[in-house]
């Protein structure tokens, strides 16, 4: 684990003077602006989620091939860049997680044509293509409704390329589960369009909803086309989902930056795993009759952990409101004591709605963190907490709260909100250097 003093250090490395605005180093920068605008013109959506709302009302509409390529000429000209000794520290390490990102997303999509052969990367673009537009508030409901309309009405023509681009995949590369995964994800995004969309009209926005509802049956009609379409493929897909030693080592690679054999980061997770595993028994051994004050704990360290966990599970909230409130408070509680003890550097900006998901979102999102990007940094964060369907049988909440129970929340807090991803993110969104924020290093964003 990190030291406390290093992570704070880190942290505060962070914050830009007040007022900064994008910087502009060169000679780095040029490639780096160059690729960045290029990502948001290919992705709307992603651009939406970092607050360029110039593109609200667009949908993906990628030449994966071409965009294949450019990674590949972009990662080409970003390793040539990284040994130039001008840069500064700060180049040198836009350029690297830039050339990491440029890398992997030829890998994926010009080596391996995962555009043709994945149909949870088509499902996600279809699940996301309007959650930044109808859960944010930064912009005038109006124009975000509107955006919302243009980018349900470009939605068949996403789903036909769907169709289109995984029908000329080998079948011996498409997972079957993968597709029949998908299949569910994208009837849930018709349930939305179909039942949920014209909702996010309010009382003041009530002309815009026959629009909406009109917009939102087109893509509902269209997704689920592209719903059955992805169970036929899933009948006939013979793919397995493992990648394959040669291809999970070298996607490894990319991911984490190590050049350390896979087999020997396993062994070394394994002996960390068993190290811990005895260490938490022996707490637990040492805590038992706190617990159960009239027994003796079990001579085995997993039945210790599992009878001490089911203990813990049976402490949670008995419905979804109080569950809501029980994380609303959890949240503040960390933030205030973050700032009353001057741990972080908090800005004084920095604010977090906590709720559950919106109900128009419903069959298409279960919960997450929505934080501010680097061209809309003073934005709220959103964080929606997942929740058990209202209609869910008796035995399937109590599965989720004993799941999300009061102790795991208070664990998962400080993980998510304080010193977690929604500080490091909006600091980061802060800097500057909208590159951090776009494509920061996935293995360091969870595991400081």
């Amino acid at each position: 684990m990190l030291d406390v003093l290093a992570v704070a250090l880190t942290l505060s490395s962070l914050v830009p003077a007040q007022g900064d605005e994008i910087r502009r180093d060169p000679p780095a920068i040029e490639v780096v602006d160059a690729y960045i605008e290029r990502y948001l013109e290919t992705f709307p959506s992603s651009a939406l989620a970092a607050g360029r709302f110039d593109y609200a009302s667009q949908l993906e509409n990628v030449d994966w091939e071409a965009w294949a390529a450019y990674n590949h000429e972009t990662s080409e000209s970003l390793s040539r860049l990284l040994v130039d000794p001008r840069l500064t520290s700060d180049e040198r390490l836009d350029v690297g997680l830039l050339l990491r990102h440029t890398r992997l997303t030829a890998h994926d999509h010009g080596e391996h044509g995962d555009f043709r052969h994945d149909p949870l990367m088509w499902s996600g673009l279809t699940a996301t293509a309007h959650v930044y537009l109808l859960v944010r508030d930064d912009h005038p409901l109006p124009d975000r409704l509107e955006a919302a309309r243009n980018r349900a009405l470009a939605l068949p023509q996403l789903t036909a390329q769907a169709e289109t681009l995984l029908g000329s995949g080998d079948l011996d590369r498409i997972v079957a589960e993968h597709a029949q995964l998908a299949a569910r994800q994208v009837r849930g995004a018709a349930t939305f369009y179909r039942d949920g969309f014209a909702r996010a009209a309010t009382d003041e926005t009530a002309d815009l909803a026959p629009a909406l509802e009109a917009a939102g049956t087109r893509a509902a009609e269209a997704l689920d086309r592209f719903a059955s379409f992805l169970d036929d493929l899933a009948t006939r897909a013979t793919g397995h989902p493992a990648l394959g030693a040669e291809r999970y080592a070298r996607r490894f690679q990319l991911v984490t930056g190590l050049d350390t054999p896979v087999d020997v980061v396993l062994r070394d997770a394994e002996r960390d795993l068993a190290a811990k595993r005895a260490e938490a028994a022996a707490y637990g051994r040492g805590v038992w009759r706190q617990v159960f004050a009239d027994t003796e704990p079990p001579t085995d360290d997993r039945a210790v952990l599992r009878a001490l966990f089911d203990r813990l599970e049976s402490d949670h909230a008995a419905s979804t409101d109080d569950f809501v409130v029980h994380y609303r408070n959890l949240v503040d509680e960390a933030i205030d004591f973050a700032r009353q003890r001057d741990m972080v550097p908090i800005p004084e900006t920095l604010g977090v709605t906590t709720a559950r998901s919106p109900a128009f979102l419903a069959g298409q999102s279960v919960g997450g963190v929505y934080p501010a990007g680097p061209y809309n940094p003073n934005a709220d964060t959103l964080y929606f907490v997942p929740a058990p369907a209202d209609d869910a049988s008796p035995e399937a909440k109590e599965t989720f709260f004993r799941a999300f129970n009061d102790h795991f929340n208070i664990m998962i807090t400080p993980h998510e909100i304080i010193p977690g991803h929604v500080l490091q993110l909006n600091l980061t969104a802060r800097m500057g250097r909208p590159v951090r924020w776009l494509f920061g290093d996935g293995v360091y964003v969870e595991g400081w």
